[in-house]
């Protein structure tokens, strides 16, 4: 079987970033973006608004790496802190995850 393979989701405002791993495999981060970066499960309508977002692997990373499983509000004041928007702006989180055999 391969390796690994990498999920890479949208996580809306009020939903949490859930995921877990096979027993045996540690979860990585391998990217995360918190803003309100482009159309798709999230936003819906295009207002001319796009391309505000921060880099929160460090955020993600730290709750989650080398865990088998992880979970965080994407509304948790550690994003939120952020501030990647101007307020009244919807943010939410992309990010990409592997399940890796633990060292």
């Amino acid at each position: 079987m391969h390796s690994s393979s990498v999920t890479s989701e949208e996580y809306c405002d009020y939903e949490h970033f859930d995921v877990s791993c096979h027993s045996g495999l540690m979860l990585q981060i391998l990217q995360a973006q918190y803003g309100h970066m482009s159309l798709g499960k999230c936003v819906t309508r295009d207002l001319g608004i796009f391309g505000c977002q921060t880099d929160v692997l460090h955020i993600l990373s730290n709750h989650c790496g080398r865990q088998n499983q992880c979970s965080i509000a994407v509304d948790d004041e550690k994003l939120r802190n952020t501030q990647p928007c101007d307020r009244g702006i919807l943010v939410y989180l992309n990010a990409d995850h592997a399940c890796l055999k633990g060292k």
